[in-house]
C-alpha cells in the first residue's frame, strides 16, 4: 500500500511540474544570433535584444529575465529612452531557425555578414 501511495504522489508531482514555466536570466544559447525577415531585424545576445527595420531605427532592450512555456518565451526587458520602461516581449519559436516576435513577421536566423548587408541595404 505504501508503494501505491508513493506512485500516486510521484505522478501528481510530475503532472504539476509540466504545467509550470521555467525561468532564466539570459537568452537561451539556441536562440542567440541574428535574424531577418519581412522588413524586420532581430539580434539576440546573452543579455540584450535589438529589434528594428532595415535602414531605420533599431531599439535596444536589456534582458532582465526570460521565462519559457512550451515554445513561447517571454523576455522581461528594460528599455531606456529618456525614462525607463519595462516591456515584456513575447517570442515564439516556430522552427529550428525561425522566431516570431508577436506583432512582427516571422524572422529566420542568418550570419552576421548577411544581417548587416540586409540592415544597411535592405535586401
Amino acid at each position: 500500500m505504501t508503494i501505491t501511495l508513493t506512485a500516486i504522489s510521484a505522478v501528481s508531482l510530475f503532472v504539476s511540474t509540466t504545467n509550470t514555466a521555467s525561468a532564466s536570466s539570459t537568452t537561451p544559447k539556441s536562440m542567440r544570433g541574428y535574424y531577418i525577415g519581412g522588413h524586420h531585424l532581430l539580434w539576440l545576445t546573452k543579455h540584450s535584444l535589438r529589434e528594428g527595420a532595415p535602414q531605420a531605427d533599431v531599439y535596444f532592450y536589456h534582458i532582465k529575465s526570460v521565462s519559457k512555456k512550451g515554445h513561447t518565451y517571454r523576455f522581461h526587458t528594460k528599455f531606456t529612452l529618456g525614462g525607463s520602461t519595462y516591456p515584456t516581449l513575447k517570442l515564439k519559436k516556430v522552427g529550428y531557425h525561425k522566431i516570431r516576435l508577436v506583432g512582427m513577421a516571422t524572422v529566420h536566423k542568418v550570419s552576421k555578414a548577411h544581417y548587416y548587408r540586409y540592415a544597411n541595404g535592405g535586401y
